[in-house]
């Protein structure tokens, strides 16, 4: 069984290890990139300022270098003060989301609990109680895979299998 559970996790684990693998190369490739577009941006702005100075002066060219750096500063202030804005109000909307989710978990939580007291309570024969078991069993699946992705399911129910089978070969 040990096998099985090790080839299971292999399995499992070769994806992960790939796109671990694929995000360190494109982490190194991207820093070259960008260290190589710095480069070139400074032998670029060190070129204008040249041009500049040959055209207006050396005091001149060091003048509008100066705006022209302080206008992009400006423009990236504002964009980042808007980006910003939005992902306050993105987290916002989220947090609301979360916490709407949670108040569904256990509004159902308390329905399944309810559901067990009043099969529990119950005192009628063993059909209506058996009844009474499969519409309460229903009625939890229900609410649990309305609530739950379909991977979780599939994890659940290969665990369930797993435990299940050691249970029976005990």
């Amino acid at each position: 069984m040990g096998g099985l559970f090790a080839t299971l996790k292999d399995t499992a684990m070769r994806p992960v290890r790939t796109a671990m693998s694929n995000l360190v190369e494109d982490v190194i490739e991207f820093a070259l990139i960008g260290i190589l577009a710095m480069l070139a941006i400074g032998f670029g702005i060190g070129a204008v300022y040249i041009w500049l100075s040959q055209k207006y002066g050396e005091l001149y060219a060091a003048l509008i270098m100066a705006g022209v750096f302080l206008v992009l500063a400006i423009f990236v202030f504002v964009v980042r003060a808007i980006s910003s804005a939005a992902r306050r109000k993105k987290a916002e909307r989220e947090r609301r989301e979360l916490a709407e989710k949670v108040g569904q978990a256990t509004h159902s939580a308390l329905d399944i609990v309810t559901l067990i007291k009043a099969v529990g309570a119950g005192r009628g024969g063993s059909a209506s109680r058996d009844d009474a078991r499969g519409s309460m069993a229903a009625r939890v699946a229900h609410s649990v895979t309305s609530q739950v992705s379909p991977w979780t399911l599939v994890g659940i129910s290969i665990l369930a299998g797993f435990v299940g089978g050691r249970k029976l070969g005990d």
